[in-house]
């Protein structure tokens, strides 16, 4: 052009870079010519046209572009009037609600053309290079309002693509520039905004700092539904860390708010983290009535979808399978006609895990293999991770453990490729389990130490409750009973610190375990009692059925012969009913043995104390238990969530059997 560098050119290589990011081509790629490509800019030829499949749908980008491109340097749209035109259409994108995100201001990336097309390039260089142009873009023009709410849209666009750290970057700017003005509101949404970028990530001090900005400058403008919006995300915080207690508060309170001024669709938000709570603290009945309530509240398909998807987990942790399979159903049909494909996905690991539990493995691979592809079509790593580790769990139920490992590992890596802790962490838990039931008792230490250590640093007691009873497991497997005991009793008061009984029934069942093996069989007999009474109380047959034979055992050492007769016939019922073949068959095995003692301690030379010295002490692993144990899933599955964008429970499955299932992420 012969002229120096200013700003009309600078204009002239926006539209360029705008090409670049739709085409995946680059400027003139049709000659590899100098001399062409400078005839071709002195002689202003430039595309009029883009083909492809949704390029109908950016006319108006594209008519923006063609403008930026006129020959004539003053004939060019200026950077005020390039911005108001981008923003315009923003405003004209449709947006949809998602899960725990009807507070979410940003438009959903997914249903933007442009978007859709860097989702077919996937060209992060290129995204960070239209972040850049668009950041100065902003800082050209002096209307500083405009250019916080570009800066803002921004945010939200690469939060929705989980480029969470141009997000980041657009929100802290949007909230600098909100400053410059004088516009409280404007920071009170970005502070928000970037809570919600920190908990996608699990950087949950920050995002906690995030949300009680937002909630002050809520409370000086005195806009109540802002307030109860920052409320829900404290909530998401808090229980993320297991923190159930302070999550139900908030949750609580910014159902208040909603109620008060009549607004169903942020208070049946405020329902689901409550319902995720209750589900967490193994308070099934209030949870299956929260979610009920927050189902029957919203006509929002989606807010239907997702109490469906809690009503499945709460269903599914007390194994009642067939209404867990209703709920998944639902769930499923809800988000398949919002076109929701993460939930579609979620749906679906849901379903995976039904069939598991019923020991349907061929369906509950093809759920998971269903899932996983969804996941990577649209790129969500996290999601990807909750299938991974799903896969892993049916082919250790089926004894694959090569197979599993494989799975496990890659779950690893790609939790270390997003530097998710929750993730990793939920990993090398999967794997630890796979080294226990390998015997690789060294290994499994190793695994569940690293993952305890990755729990701490986040805050998850969760997950930390859970990988000490994996260590517990494998200290007690290696005769270490001090540290098995330590770890058991760590867990269990963990479990009862954030009320997960199925966790601390775990923990107790333990404990009984190195009692027996330390010959305190009257500490085993009280431990393996309250254990079983905590089942009971959660209808848990397996659990229950487990506990018996730990009762039996301990009874068969106190020469409680027809207290041991009778807990091991109660066992053998259980199993019976609930078609557990191989922990039947040990009982029937455990009850000859208990005759022949009986029949050695009746007779003459035999005393009751010999009797009990003989006593042979059967493992879980020997009785089939030990996966109907810790089946369960996670709602910290990275369920898991599920943009909220999705809560992503991380579903990753917790060692202790039913767990939150929340990384569904947010």
């Amino acid at each position: 052009m012969g002229d120096r560098p200013d700003l009309p050119s600078d204009i002239w290589a926006v539209a360029w870079a705008c090409w670049e990011i739709l085409t995946d081509q680059l400027p003139f790629s049709n000659t590899n010519s100098e001399g062409a490509i400078t005839l071709g800019i002195i002689e202003g030829k430039v595309p009029m046209s883009i083909k492809g499949e949704h390029m109908s749908q950016v006319r108006d980008l594209f008519r923006l572009m063609t403008a930026c491109w006129a020959l004539e340097p003053s004939a060019r749209p200026s950077a005020e009037d390039c911005l108001k035109e981008v923003i315009r259409l923003l405003e004209n994108i449709p947006s949809s609600p998602t899960r725990f995100s009807f507070k979410i201001h940003c438009t959903s990336l997914s249903r933007h053309p442009a978007a859709q097309m860097r989702y077919l390039t996937s060209d992060v260089k290129r995204t960070k290079s239209m972040h850049r142009s668009a950041l100065e873009l902003a800082r050209s023009t002096e209307d500083q309002l405009t250019a916080a709410n570009t800066l803002f849209k921004l945010g939200g666009t690469f939060h929705a693509r989980r480029k969470y750290q141009l997000a980041e970057e657009a929100f802290i700017h949007a909230q600098v520039s909100y400053a410059s003005v004088g516009n409280l509101a404007g920071r009170a949404r970005a502070f928000e905004e970037l809570g919600g970028v920190y908990w996608a990530q699990c950087l949950y001090h920050n995002a906690e700092i995030s949300y009680l900005r937002a909630k002050t400058m809520y409370t000086c403008l005195k806009d109540d539904l802002g307030r109860a919006s920052a409320l829900c995300g404290l909530g998401d915080v808090y229980r993320a860390r297991c923190k159930y207690k302070e999550a139900e508060e908030f949750y609580q309170e910014a159902r208040g708010i909603h109620a008060r001024s009549g607004e169903d669709r942020g208070r049946a938000n405020a329902l689901l983290g409550l319902g995720e709570v209750y589900s967490a603290q193994s308070r099934y009945r209030k949870a299956e009535e929260t979610f009920i309530q927050a189902r029957d509240m919203c006509g929002d398909d989606l807010a239907r979808a997702h109490a469906w998807g809690g009503l499945g987990d709460v269903y599914r942790a007390q194994n009642k399978y067939d209404a867990a399979d209703e709920a998944y159903r639902a769930a499923y049909t809800l988000h398949t006609k919002a076109r929701d494909k993460p939930g579609i996905a979620n749906a679906l690991l849901g379903m995976g895990e039904v069939y598991q539990a019923r020991g349907k493995y061929h369906e509950a691979q093809v759920m998971f293999t269903q899932a996983l592809t969804i996941h990577e079509h649209a790129g969500n790593d996290i999601g990807r991770v909750n299938a991974l580790l799903g896969l892993g769990d049916v082919h250790r139920a089926q004894r694959k453990y090569d197979e599993a490992e494989k799975l496990f590992n890659q779950a690893l890596k790609l939790s270390a490729q997003t530097d998710n802790d929750l993730a990793r962490a939920n990993a090398l838990r999967g794997l630890g389990d796979i080294h226990l039931a390998q015997l690789s008792y060294d290994q499994a230490e190793d695994s569940f130490s690293l993952a305890l250590n990755l729990y701490d640093r986040m805050g998850n007691d969760g997950g930390s409750a859970d990988a000490l009873l994996g260590l517990g497991h494998a200290y007690r497997a290696q005769m270490k009973w001090d540290n098995a005991e330590e770890s058991f009793k760590n867990a269990q008061y963990i479990y009862a610190h954030i009320r997960n009984n199925v966790g601390r029934a775990n923990a107790l069942s333990g404990i009984g375990d190195v009692y027996h093996a330390l010959g305190l069989y009257g500490d085993a007999e009280r431990s393996y009692q309250q254990a079983y009474n905590l089942y009971a109380g959660l209808a848990d047959d397996p659990g229950k059925a487990n506990a018996l034979v730990g009762l039996g055992e301990a009874y068969v050492a106190l020469v409680k012969y027809n207290d041991a007769e009778m807990a091991f016939t109660r066992a053998q019922k259980i199993y019976t009913r609930i078609g557990n073949g191989p922990g039947r068959a040990n009982v029937v095995r455990a009850l000859e043995g208990l005759r022949r003692d009986r029949a050695k301690v009746e007779g003459p030379e035999t005393s009751s104390s010999a009797a009990g010295s003989k006593r042979v002490r059967l493992h879980a692993k020997d009785l089939g238990i030990c996966d109907s144990n810790r089946t369960g899933r996670r709602a910290t599955r990275c369920r898991s969530n599920q943009t909220q964008v999705l809560r992503q429970p991380n579903r990753c499955r917790p060692f202790s059997g039913h767990h939150d299932a929340g990384l569904r992420g947010r």
